[in-house]
């Protein structure tokens, strides 16, 4: 009788415990009371049984199992705990708290408070004061932790048709393809170019700049003139008459002049005696003092003696001189001297213009028309004028100036006369200015001067914004057509929807796509 009624009584609890729900919670190592609870508060069982961490950072053993059992009384539920720390296993017995070395212990044994346990509910342990200060903080959560469950379903309503929301609002996206119209803008421009001019200008005046430049060399010609040169004297006889009665002694190196002009001397080339008394003679020979035919002279043509001694004797040739002679050579004529200096000069302009050309740089654009000689430093030329020569030999030093401008301001200024003209609606094209045609400069007292014909790419432009306010929750169709009207394109626009079934463009600029072709 007494094993059947032992049986029974298992059977009844065995009942008894599958009718009770445990839920068993796995604590970490960073969990705390405040955690366990909250835990706790999202199940809803008559049993929790906590399985402690070997080493918890932040469970202080009596204080936490003081809330965390106190917070299971309030929900009418039982605590049991699994643990093999000794001073978590003193702590729980103290409380009356069922400890387990295991899970499948605490499923197959009962839970049954201990009277240590009851009598450490209604005693106080020692240094209970204290530990009522130090719970305070996890008191004032808890009684927090309460007062947000109330709200904790309200919420996560809202927050879960908010991510719905949400999504159905930000989910679908849009884009846009659209060509812009694209056209030609030409022009044709009068430009001056001046050093005066500090900056480019709308009325299509650019800065020049000057560059200079100092050269030199040498040229030669054959010279094609010819010029007779004296080459041996002319030798004669001059007969001496006295005028005194005093004999006379002629010493050599006398001169004698011709009366013709110009006048042609001789010199004595002997000593003469002329005995004493009027009327007598003597002769001398004598030779011209420059050679050349110029002193082949004629009978009688001597009459004049250079010195005091011309007064006391007359002089007479009674023959001609002969013997004397030219030589005819080259000569240059101022004619080659010329020529030659023109084209050195014309040489000296293109070595100029290649020397400034290469100082300004890749940067800079030479006007060959706005050369000028400075200063010539320096001139040469072999023989000296005069002087016989087969070659004429020049060299020359001179110094050069000539105005350069830059393409890029060039550029610059052509591209503000078109924005000035530009379109609206349009904007120029990354390919820059088209420089068609550029005449030759030509250079006046204003500057030099030419025109150029000019062109550049330009297409329509718009905001981003301006294109997706426009078709904000439209159909696709209706979208396509308000831009087709709206915007100057060279063909239609397509618009695309992600998902594709969905009806309307999004609400949201930033969900529309644009892509420019």
């Amino acid at each position: 009788m007494a094993g059947s009624v032992n049986r029974l009584i298992i059977v009844l609890y065995n009942l008894k415990r599958c009718t009770m729900k445990t839920i068993t919670l796995y604590l970490e190592n960073y969990d705390d009371a405040v955690s366990t609870l909250d835990k706790i508060s999202w199940n809803n069982a008559r049993r929790y049984l906590l399985v402690w961490p070997k080493r918890s950072r932040l469970m202080t053993p009596f204080l936490d199992l003081v809330l965390i059992q106190r917070g299971c009384t309030r929900v009418g539920a039982q605590l049991g705990i699994v643990t093999q720390d000794p001073e978590v296993e003193e702590c729980a017995s103290q409380l009356g708290i069922a400890v387990f070395r295991s899970v499948a212990q605490a499923n197959l044994s009962p839970w049954r408070r201990k009277r240590a346990g009851r009598r450490a509910l209604t005693r106080q342990p020692r240094g209970a004061a204290k530990w009522s200060e130090e719970e305070r903080p996890f008191r004032e959560r808890l009684t927090n932790l309460e007062a947000a469950r109330k709200t904790r379903i309200p919420a996560f309503a809202v927050g879960i048709f908010s991510v719905i929301t949400i999504l159905l609002f930000f989910f679908p996206w849009a884009e846009v393809s659209l060509s812009p119209a694209e056209k030609d803008q030409t022009l044709t421009l009068q430009v001056r170019a001046s050093p005066e001019l500090g900056a480019a200008n709308f009325s299509g005046g650019i800065p020049a700049y000057i560059e200079k430049a100092v050269v030199e060399g040498q040229d030669q010609i054959k010279t094609s003139g010819s010029l007779a040169f004296p080459d041996s004297f002319a030798a004669g006889e001059a007969l001496l008459t006295n005028l005194t009665e005093k004999p006379i002694t002629v010493p050599v190196g006398v001169v004698f002049l011709t009366l013709g002009e110009p006048a042609v001397g001789f010199i004595s080339l002997e000593e003469a005696q002329v005995s004493g008394g009027v009327g007598k003679t003597a002769s001398v020979k004598i030779k011209s003092q420059q050679p050349g035919s110029s002193g082949n002279v004629a009978a009688g043509e001597i009459r004049a003696i250079v010195g005091s001694i011309g007064s006391n004797l007359l002089v007479e040739n009674p023959e001609a001189t002969v013997g004397g002679s030219d030589r005819i050579r080259p000569v240059a004529s101022e004619e080659d001297y010329t020529a030659l200096r023109a084209r050195l000069v014309s040489s000296l302009e293109q070595g100029a213009l290649q020397e400034m050309q290469a100082k300004a740089g890749e940067g800079r654009r030479l006007l060959p028309q706005t050369l000028k000689l400075e200063e010539v430093v320096e001139e040469e030329r072999q023989p000296a004028a005069g002087q016989a020569g087969d070659l004429l030999i020049l060299r020359m030093r001179v110094e050069y100036s000539a105005w350069t401008i830059a393409p890029d301001e060039l550029e610059e200024m052509i591209a503000q006369v078109f924005d000035a003209s530009l379109p609206v609606g349009f904007v120029a094209s990354s390919d820059g200015v088209q420089i068609l045609q550029i005449d030759d400069p030509v250079v006046s007292g204003k500057g030099a001067e030419w025109e150029v014909v000019a062109r550049r790419r330009i297409r329509a432009s718009w905001e981003k914004e301006e294109v997706a306010f426009a078709i904000l929750g439209k159909t696709r169709v209706q979208g396509e057509k308000t831009l087709a009207e709206m915007f100057p394109l060279q063909s239609s626009p397509i618009i695309r929807l992600h998902p594709a079934w969905w009806p309307r463009i999004p609400l949201i600029p930033f969900q529309i796509r644009q892509v420019v072709k």
